[in-house]
């Protein structure tokens, strides 16, 4: 946290796409995460604004929008398409 005085913390990983707009290897962006009875939180609307900024200068497909988490694995297309059409979620994690 020396580097970081606004104490910033980023959490990257690998999700499953959700979405069919999504293709293998690109970027999601979380505004916020949800989970399956519906309890969201935000992400720093600051630290998604620059990041935003920051993947529009590069040559490659990022998106934005909601994330959602389980505690299971999830593996069927048809448990990822009710996750998406009732979450609103791009990925899950």
């Amino acid at each position: 946290f020396e580097r970081n005085p606004d104490n910033d913390v980023l959490i990257v990983g690998i999700s499953g796409a959700l979405s069919p707009e999504i293709s293998f290897g690109e970027t999601v962006l979380c505004r916020e995460v949800t989970n399956e009875t519906g309890q969201t939180v935000s992400c720093d609307a600051d630290m998604t604004a620059r990041l935003e900024k920051l993947f529009a200068g590069f040559q490659t497909t990022f998106h934005r929008g909601r994330g959602v988490t389980t505690n299971r694995v999830i593996c069927s297309t048809a448990e990822k398409r009710r996750l998406y059409e009732t979450c609103g979620g791009l990925t899950v994690d």
